[in-house]
């Protein structure tokens, strides 16, 4: 027999109200009441079966404890106030998990890291700059993102990814960092009151422009002498870039993108593109190094240079420094009818000496997010590694009048082509020095092109293992 049941608990069970209960009373047949109270009876049953468990699992689930995690940065001062921040609103959105932020001089970046991985005491998560990515994932120091990446199709959206971005962060297919940001290095930031004062159009106003109007630009915006001087150009060719922002366009290269394990410095078409600069700058429109000592300070952000060769977040130092009005420009095309642009950027992964790796990764992806990357970095300036953190970037004061040009170099013609190998810096270290001495006139353009391949050749061999490693077709 059924136990019985009091009209509060059949009440409670069954939510009924006391009309409920007289229209039960006018039922006629009694076998339809009783069948009410039995089914009553076994939800009861099930419901106090439901409330046992529920207080065995409460009894038996200790509560979590506080995560500790660490992160190391490297801004500069302006930017750590914002760092902060986030990590606070992070902490406050996931209570068991603390993040500590620690900021160190760029400098001292590397070897302090280095330093940390030996001893195996790195911290949670570390920022990384693309150049080097593939000395830390080579040496262990950095976990692979793909597993949590592989089970989060929402966040992977590749198609919101910038592609140059991810180039330097990946290892046999796989991603191990996730960048926050990359722009373009071969931009050009104008002066727009010495311009005006020329009667010159600005280099984007009315048509695509080449070097040569380059040229010519720069011999007209070049005026005055002594303290008067202004210069119309500013911006030699630089190791690091060389081979999209300047040999790219004359159909010549530094190294073989991407495995960079030979160097083509002393072909011919390299030879003719620094025979190029160099009369440029012989013909007196870029300021000398002893000229550029007479200034206080840079001498565009001084605002006696008319145009400036820069990257994306060059922005960041012109805005805060140049008093006059300024805007920024695609790369005129070379000989060979194109333009081209490396983009470089950073960013961040997890340890291998973590103790909390899913932990990390909950911190990574919100850093990571549109939103993270909007509060960060395109809402103060910095170009994001989503297509779409973007829009905001374009509606900041922090960013030029035309600064669709940097997104319109990273849409149509962007590519990461820098040096990215674990020998990246070494080769760079032994470039750089003869292409130094182009500029002082020590040596002619083609022995300085003969004398970087000599140089690198060896350096470059070192890279055979980690590009047959990477899966790189050389």
């Amino acid at each position: 027999m059924q136990p019985r049941m009091n009209r509060r608990e059949l009440l409670r069970l069954l939510g009924l109200g006391s009309g409920a209960l007289v229209l039960a009373a006018c039922q006629p047949k009694i076998v339809e009441v009783e069948k009410v109270v039995k089914e009553t009876v076994i939800v009861k049953e099930e419901v106090e079966k439901i409330v046992k468990e529920t207080v065995v699992i409460e009894a038996t689930t200790a509560p979590r404890e506080v995560v500790e995690l660490r992160c190391t940065h490297s801004w500069p001062p302006d930017q750590w106030p914002r760092q902060v921040e986030f990590d606070d609103i992070f902490n406050q959105e996931h209570p068991y998990i603390n993040i500590t932020g620690e900021n160190i001089p760029w400098g001292d970046y590397v070897p302090k890291l280095t330093a940390l991985a030996a001893a195996g005491t790195l911290p949670d998560l570390v920022y990384c700059q693309y150049a080097w990515a593939q000395q830390f994932i080579m040496n262990r120091m950095i976990l692979s993102a793909q597993p949590y990446l592989d089970n989060d199709p929402e966040f992977w959206d590749l198609d919101d990814w910038v592609p140059p971005g991810l180039v330097s962060y990946r290892w046999q297919g796989e991603q191990y960092l996730l960048p926050y940001n990359e722009g373009p290095t071969n931009l050009i930031y104008f002066n727009k009151r010495i311009f005006d004062e020329a009667g010159v159009p600005y280099p984007h106003s009315n048509k695509d422009w080449t070097l040569d109007d380059l040229w010519d630009y720069a011999k007209e915006l070049t005026t005055g002498e002594g303290t008067d001087k202004i210069w119309g150009y500013d911006g030699l060719p630089s190791i690091w870039i060389i081979n999209a922002d300047i040999l790219k366009t004359w159909d010549a290269e530094f190294w073989n993108e991407p495995c960079e394990t030979k160097s083509r410095m002393h072909e011919e078409n390299a030879i003719k593109c620094m025979e190029w600069w160099l009369e440029l700058y012989k013909s007196g429109v870029a300021p000398t190094p002893a000229e550029a000592e007479t200034v206080p300070g840079n001498p565009f952000a001084y605002g006696v240079v008319a145009m400036i060769k820069g990257a994306s977040w060059s922005n960041r130092w012109i805005k805060p420094n140049l008093k006059d009005p300024y805007d920024v420009a695609h790369a005129p095309v070379g000989p060979n009818g194109k333009r081209a642009s490396a983009t470089a950027g950073s960013a961040y992964g997890i340890t291998k000496d973590t103790k909390h790796p899913d932990d990390a990764w909950v911190y990574l992806r919100a850093y990571n997010t549109t939103e993270g990357q909007i509060f960060l970095f395109s809402s103060i300036g910095i170009d994001p590694a989503r297509w779409s953190a973007w829009p905001p970037y374009f509606e900041t004061d922090a960013t030029p009048d035309s600064a669709e040009v940097v997104m319109e170099v990273m849409e149509q013609y962007g590519e990461h082509n820098l040096l990215d190998s674990p020998h990246g810096r070494e080769i760079s270290s032994a470039a750089q020095p003869l292409l130094d001495q182009l500029w002082l006139e020590d040596l002619t353009p083609r022995e300085v092109c003969t004398q970087i391949s000599e140089a690198c050749a060896p350096i470059m061999k070192k890279n055979e293992e980690w590009a047959a490693l990477a899966g790189h077709v050389c």
